[in-house]
Parts: structure tokens; sequence; C-alpha cells
């Protein structure tokens, strides 16, 4: 009997839904495409720098970071700084540590560590001043993380 009256009830309901969506009016387009970066790889147009390479780690409770730029032939000075940020909770990013270098060649390395956590994300960005034939060029890129 208390079948009977719970069959009889989920048909009542499933009637009712196809009633309320008789009148309903439902419209659809093409979804956007979607970005994937591990297909895509976009370079920016700098005219001094030939490459930035950044890499931001997390060992034995420091974060480390290192960005690598390699000027473009006739590079006469790279000074950089390495800047590392950290992720508030509200969303907003607070410096953690700074460091600097500079070099009259071609090629600059400059790395830095300071403690870290895990659960936090992270941000390594690096600005560059690239002086070429005379010409001094300012570049910026940055890379975020999460340990």
């Amino acid at each position: 009997m208390k079948v009977n009256k719970l069959m009889k009830r989920a048909t009542m309901f499933l009637l009712v839904m196809v009633f309320l969506t008789q009148g309903m009016f439902v419209s659809a387009q093409s979804a956007p495409v979607e970005f994937n970066s591990d297909f895509i790889e976009i370079m920016p147009l700098w005219e001094n720098v030939s490459s930035i390479s950044l890499d931001l780690s997390y060992r034995n409770g420091n974060i480390g970071g290192v960005a690598t730029i390699r000027g473009a032939a006739g590079t006469t000075s790279i000074n950089a700084t390495l800047t590392l940020e950290r992720r508030t909770i509200f969303g907003t990013w607070t410096t953690v540590d700074t460091w600097t270098g500079s070099s009259n060649d071609t090629r600059l390395t400059v790395s830095g560590t300071a403690p870290g956590s895990r659960g936090v994300t992270y941000r390594l960005t690096v600005t560059a001043t690239v002086v070429r034939n005379g010409v001094s060029e300012t570049v910026t890129t940055s890379t975020q993380g999460s340990f």
C-alpha cells in the first residue's frame, strides 16, 4: 500500500514538472573558445632581451626565486630587481623580499630565498633594464605558484 502511494506521488511530481517546463523558452549559443596555454606560447616583443626565465620553488621552509635575463647581441649592461610577494587572505600582494643584480655582460642571474609557508600563493616578479647599442629598455615579467 505504501509503495503504491509513493509511486502515485512520484508520477504526479514528474507530470507536474513536465507540465511546468512546457512553456519554457530555452536558447543556447556556442561556448567561447578557451585558451589552453599548453599549446600556445606567447612571447613578448622585446628589442634588447633575448629571453627571461623565472623559477619559483619551495624547499625546507624557504621560498626560492631565480631570474635569468639574456640580452640580445650587443648588450652592454643589465640591471635587475627580483621581487617576491605573498598573496594575503584579502587577495592583495605584500612584498616578502627584494634582490638586485647587475652585469656588464649579455647575461644576468639574480636569486634569493626567504622563509615561506605551504598553502600560500607567491608571486615572483623581475624588472630588468637592458642596454644594447646605447638604447635602454625596461621589461617586467612574473610568475606565481602555490606550495
